[in-house]
């Protein structure tokens, strides 16, 4: 906004005043009257739960509808105690989730529940923007979608849930989930678990639905439904083309295949640990996990020996070959290993690694499969380049421009900012493990949706606001 704030003077507790009052008249707008409060779904005997999509989705628009009449201040006591609930059944959803989809490890997903419920953004990031001057006043604020379609992932199932419940609740919205068909009584759980939290805490049932036998075709027909303003969409690319092609408003994912830089001034050791750190978390299913690591020659030997200290298994180049075919079988990649153990995974090869083994490490070369796309397994490859030009060259090819998450491990200053200017990711790390992006050693908010493919980055309450500008003309308080 242009022009300066006139010097005068103004009652301040005044402007405080219309302004809270405008914003909460304002959040209120589009009550739909006399809608009566909709049962619980007892559908196998979990809230929120229906046979169809139209019920799920009209339920869910009815609760939104009643959440509107609710105070900010009701919101942030339901999203505090969807976090407690959240918490309190972290270990429980883990383990479903583990059981069920047979991917990733127990104890991360534990900790995965616990950092969406810990570190996922509430009504505090609801902040409206205030200007003011002489002519009157300008607010900058936003109101809710209405209803949103989030389709959650296979590799991700409950703690998206989590986290999505809590920001879009947050932002005054009501989600119908899409659950992944391998993922349903885990998803449709921890949807139950945070319903019941959010009727406990005095808000209306079905802020958060589903259908009980979710499926591609009840995915698409939640997608296309009428009441439905926003689709969320954290999951593959086939998920997002199918989502992007619904013409609505969408905030989705995309492919990526993050790339790590070591160079030559790189602290070693920690560049190591922070590898196999990240690389290990839930057996490397998350979407920014480093997959494939371009060491400069002459640090790339000293380097392996340390990820080797950390857990890495090195496999032997005359295996390599069988390794690949086996995560790659015709060029495709092997759904029945994502998420699996290293171990498990090498066995499949014929090459045996010892108990304890974090992950496989393996040297590679620059047009391997394994190197070009996107695994989702504990199996790292390593290809080499002769100096910082060539790395930076290799991690731009393999990125293949999709945007997604790059990182570097570097003292020099000048490599860093170049780094940052041509990779052009979303996510950019610079001397850390991907573990970071969960609020796990660095400062910022928890986001397990995170899109890269239409630009809105880690999503928050406010991602789900759709922006508005309110303006008192004329209004010129005095003292």
């Amino acid at each position: 906004m242009e022009g300066g704030v006139a010097e005068v003077a103004v009652d301040e507790e005044r402007i405080r005043t219309l302004v809270r009052e405008v914003v909460e008249r304002l959040a209120r707008e589009g009550v739909l009257e006399g809608v009566p409060p909709a049962p619980p779904s007892e559908a196998r005997g979990r809230l929120g739960v229906y046979p169809t999509v139209d019920e799920a989705v009209r339920r869910a628009a009815e609760a939104q509808k009643r959440l509107m009449e609710m105070t900010l201040e009701d919101r942030r006591r339901i999203v505090e105690n969807i976090r407690r609930y959240a918490k309190e059944n972290a270990r429980r959803l883990a383990q479903m989730a583990y059981e069920e989809t047979k991917m990733g490890r127990f104890e991360d997903k534990i900790r995965k529940n616990e950092v969406a419920a810990d570190m996922s953004p509430g009504v505090e990031d609801l902040v409206p923007e205030v200007f003011r001057d002489h002519q009157g006043i300008t607010i900058q604020d936003g109101f809710p979608y209405g209803v949103i379609c989030a389709i959650c992932p296979i590799t991700n199932p409950t703690a998206t849930v989590i986290n999505n419940s809590i920001i879009m609740v947050a932002a005054g919205n009501a989600v119908v989930f899409c659950p992944h068909p391998g993922a349903k009584e885990c998803t449709l759980e921890a949807i139950h678990i945070c319903n019941q939290a959010i009727i406990d805490a005095g808000g209306p049932p079905d802020l958060l639905t589903s259908v009980a036998e979710p499926s591609i075709q009840t995915a698409q027909e939640t997608m296309r439904h009428e009441l439905v303003s926003l689709i969320v969409a954290t999951g593959g690319p086939a998920v997002v083309r199918v989502a992007m092609g619904m013409r609505k408003e969408v905030i989705a994912a995309g492919p990526g295949n993050p790339v790590v830089l070591v160079d030559e001034t790189a602290d070693i050791p920690k560049a190591a640990a922070d590898i196999v750190a990240g690389a290990f978390f839930d057996n490397n299913l998350l979407c920014v996990g480093e997959k494939v690591v371009f060491p400069v020659e002459e640090i790339a030997d000293r380097l392996i020996r340390e990820m080797q200290k950390e857990g890495a298994f090195l496999v032997e180049p005359v295996d390599v070959p069988k390794l690949e075919r086996v995560c790659f079988p015709e060029g495709r990649l092997n759904r029945e290993l994502v998420g699996k153990d290293a171990t498990f995974i090498l066995k499949q090869a014929g090459i045996s690694a010892p108990e304890g083994t974090k992950i496989a490490i393996l040297e590679a070369s620059l047009d391997s499969p394994l190197v070009m796309e996107e695994q989702l397994m504990p199996v790292v490859p390593i290809v080499r380049a002769k100096d910082f030009e060539q790395a930076l060259e290799f991690c731009k090819r393999a990125e293949r421009g999709w945007g997604h998450t790059s990182i570097i491990h570097s003292r020099d200053t000048g490599r860093i900012s170049r780094f940052v200017r041509e990779m052009r990711t979303v996510v950019l790390i610079v001397n850390g493990s991907s573990l970071v992006l969960g609020g796990v050693g660095a400062p910022g908010y928890c986001a397990w949706s995170l899109a890269t493919s239409t630009g809105h980055g880690f999503t928050r309450p406010r991602t789900f606001l759709r922006q508005r500008r309110v303006v008192l003309s004329g209004f010129a308080p005095s003292l």
